[in-house]
């Protein structure tokens, strides 16, 4: 009786070892591509008066990006919410952009509304 305790009590926690192991390196939290999230603070829009603004100004905050078109009617419906909530988040570091998909004449004209 005591050899079989022998072998499986140190069976067991060699499977308990390598149960955290691959936990720990499988199925870890994967750091952002590089490059990728580089290219991302590379990026521009023009905003409603035609001025580029860089994604690098949002550097350091949390940005929820909402595409939008001035054809698509949930889209019109979302924006008193957004304004609303940039205006209760934007103080603890939370920026919210709208991004129109509409060409410039359609985003214009919406704008003016």
């Amino acid at each position: 009786m005591q050899n079989k305790w022998f072998y499986l009590i140190p069976l067991a926690l060699a499977a308990l070892a390598a149960g955290v192991w691959l936990a720990q390196t499988r199925y870890a939290p994967q750091a952002p591509a590089a490059p990728a999230l580089a290219a991302l603070w590379q990026l521009r829009f023009p905003d409603g008066a035609g001025r580029q603004q860089p994604m690098s100004q949002w550097r350091g905050q949390v940005v929820v990006l909402n595409f939008w078109a001035s054809w698509c009617a949930p889209c019109r419906e979302e924006m008193p919410d957004f304004a609303a909530l940039r205006t209760q988040y934007r103080p603890k570091g939370v920026e919210f952009v709208g991004i129109a998909i509409d060409n410039s004449a359609s985003v214009a004209q919406f704008l003016q509304r």
